[in-house]
């Protein structure tokens, strides 16, 4: 991995829902059109999105927070569901006095996306959904099959990290701080530190939530202009499916990136990314002036 450094935006705070929901902010051009990005399972905004702050702050204010259960968020008691993460998106937008953004959800954080495009439409200006599907892989009752298998590839996940860094959470955490002391940060440390706040219990249920997610049946139902960021070697939500995906959104073109499911915590990916985030605020400009 390179030991390039990397520059995350700070963390900021706000308080919605009975909770404190951290963020990271990057300022674009004045006037320019807002993005919310919005992270996959077990990531965080840092984790997720740390080479595409840059790219995308050259033509967008960017705004990344973290999901219920994942980095520096403060629902500990809260059950996990992906409606109420969109809930809580939707109350960081209005608390930020944001309107007609762009939804920009990657795996867990497209399902998210979708169900924001869903019950906050008005919010809402344009999406990109990438590394998702509607849920073409149902379990139904059988979930509860599937759920320890996600659990246990939670905790092999967890001691990859332990092992690969050499460090408790502890000190995972304390990695994590160094840019708040003023050392400069590589991309392992950023790791470190984005991985040690998670929340066990909501962790558990995000793995549930995405075994029972389907949107096939209220798609048609998203309107805004749309772009679907195909990954073109995904072995969890198949291309195929990805396509059907963006067949039911009326307003939805097809963009692809060569890659596999971790396409988003790539430098790589980050063009292409800012390339689908221009075609919708050029479509969301374009209905705007008729």
């Amino acid at each position: 991995m390179s030991s390039a450094i990397l520059e995350l935006p700070p963390l900021a705070t706000a308080s919605v829902g009975g909770g404190t929901v951290c963020y990271r902010e990057a300022s674009g051009p004045a006037g320019a059109p807002v993005v919310v990005l919005l992270h996959g399972f077990l990531a965080t905004s840092g984790l997720n999105w740390m080479h595409a702050f840059a790219p995308l702050s050259r033509h967008f204010r960017v705004i990344a927070p973290d999901l219920c259960g994942h980095g520096g968020d403060a629902f500990e008691r809260r059950r996990f569901t992906l409606e109420q993460c969109a809930d809580d998106v939707a109350a960081l937008i209005v608390g930020l006095r944001l309107r007609r953004v762009i939804i920009v959800g990657y795996s867990m954080g497209g399902m998210v996306a979708q169900h924001l495009a869903r019950l906050h439409d008005g919010l809402i200006g344009g999406l990109v959904l990438s590394g998702v599907d509607w849920g073409s892989r149902q379990y139904g009752k059988a979930s509860t099959l599937l759920y320890p298998a996600f659990m246990t590839a939670t905790l092999q996940l967890v001691h990859l990290h332990a092992c690969l860094l050499r460090a408790p959470l502890a000190l995972m955490r304390r990695l994590g701080s160094r840019k708040r002391r003023g050392r400069e940060r590589g991309p392992i440390s950023t790791a470190a530190g984005e991985f040690g706040g998670h929340n066990p219990r909501a962790i558990g249920g995000a793995a549930r939530e995405i075994t029972l997610f389907r949107s096939i049946d209220w798609l048609h139902e998203i309107k805004v202009p749309t772009t679907v960021l195909v990954t073109l070697r995904d072995s969890l939500f198949p291309p195929a499916e990805q396509r059907r995906m963006a067949q039911e959104i009326a307003a939805a073109r097809v963009h692809e990136y060569d890659g596999g499911h971790v396409s988003a915590r790539l430098p790589e990916y980050a063009s292409a990314l800012v390339l689908a985030c221009l075609d919708v605020s050029s479509r969301m400009a374009e209905g705007k002036a008729r």
